[in-house]
């Protein structure tokens, strides 16, 4: 190689290192930068633990395993990266090109400082009691029909007993040996569903009516005027929901003749014609109900690590008729369309990606759990049927 290409390459080199060590002093992942990256990666992260968590929760419940949750009460994070770069170079190092290997000298270096802090609280005392053990408004339920919700959904999480209608109540708790009554009450909501879809179904203060409580007022006569308005290929649609409607008083032992039924929660005084009295499901209580359908492996079965209910034949019972907008599935292996999984007794259990029943009331047990733990207190609304 000749003396002008070596102090050609020599100059190049230098000039990189230079212009390096020039640039050497930066700081990268401050301010907006750092919220933009890392706020969406922490959202992220809290949604899928709590996810995880929850569906853990109720695989436990299925194999009667205790169980608690850890909510996270404060979340912070603060993270520097810098870099920095010194370098030395002898002036002298062109007339002496045989020591050119020895005459540059640079340094560069760099740092990351960061640290991130979580607080976990698990709910004891009176948290523990108010979270899983008190059973759920009525006006959160009807607040959540209100925000697009369905009624069948809602009641069928949520309410566990209606006068005599009986929502599968023995699901409460670890899996019952016999097959719970729950078909009258899921007659009693497809109805109230089929008024909700036919805007018949409202929530509102009736005016000028003075009232300590709730209210359920089905007003039929809005039902006959679509009835004397509609179309030949209408009429009889609306003609059977009016039949439908008297069987819904009859499913509850409501008088045909009234319109206006107090919602009250006592089933010693208050029970009646002209009254409906509710029973909502606490958290706890959800929970139970959903880990009925937690699929498990036939051999956890055989060796008694879960209960199975049967039916008269002493066959076993299908409590995806009863749980029909929710479903656990389990593998050996970890499975590829997962929503959310979990690993547990050497299974993976998890909701398919594209189960989106399951995905909509895993969605509305998480609002529920939020629920619990907030102070919500609604006014006392009218439900309304008109």
């Amino acid at each position: 190689m000749g003396l002008k290409q070596v102090k050609t390459g020599v100059l190049k080199g230098a000039s990189y290192g230079v212009a390096l060590l020039l640039g050497g002093c930066g700081v990268m992942g401050s301010g907006p930068k750092m919220l933009r990256d890392r706020r969406p990666e922490y959202n992220a992260a809290v949604v899928s633990s709590e996810e995880r968590q929850l569906l853990e929760n109720l695989v436990r419940l299925r194999y009667c395993d205790n169980i608690t949750s850890l909510d996270i009460a404060s979340l912070s994070h603060s993270g520097l990266f810098s870099m920095d770069g010194k370098g030395e170079l002898d002036s002298g190092f062109l007339s002496d090109l045989s020591h050119i290997d020895k005459k540059i000298k640079a340094t560069l270096g760099g740092s990351m400082n960061g640290a991130s802090s979580m607080n976990l609280t698990p709910p004891s005392g009176g948290d523990y009691i108010k979270k899983y053990l008190t059973p759920i408004q009525f006006s959160a339920v009807s607040a959540l029909i209100q925000g697009g919700w369905s009624v069948d959904r809602v009641f069928n999480l949520c309410v566990e007993r209606v006068n005599d209608l009986y929502n599968a109540t023995e699901a409460d708790g670890p899996t019952p040996e016999k097959v719970p009554s729950y078909k009258p009450f899921q007659a009693f909501t497809r109805i109230l569903n089929e008024a909700d879809d036919n805007r018949l179904l409202e929530f509102g203060s009736k005016p000028d009516y003075n009232f300590s409580g709730m209210y359920l007022y089905l007003n039929e006569p809005k039902l006959e005027e679509r009835i004397r308005r509609a179309s030949v290929e209408t009429k009889s649609y609306y003609s059977g929901l009016k039949a439908r409607i008297r069987e819904l008083k009859q499913l509850a032992g409501l008088s045909e003749k009234a319109s206006l039924f107090k919602l009250n929660d006592d089933f010693v005084a208050d029970k009646g014609a002209s009254s409906l009295v509710i029973q909502c499901r606490t958290l706890l209580g959800i929970m139970f109900y959903l880990s009925q359908n937690v699929d498990v492996p036939q051999e956890h079965k055989d060796r008694g690590l879960v209960g199975v209910t049967q039916d008269v034949a002493g066959e076993e019972f299908d409590w995806s008729d009863v749980c029909k907008y929710f479903s656990v599935q389990c593998s050996k292996y970890r499975p590829k369309n997962a929503y959310v999984s979990c690993r547990y007794r050497g299974q993976y259990f998890y909701i398919a990606d594209d189960d989106r029943e399951s995905k909509m009331t895993f969605m509305l047990v998480m609002q529920l759990r939020k629920l619990q733990t907030s102070n919500y207190k609604s006014n006392t609304p009218l439900l309304l049927l008109n």
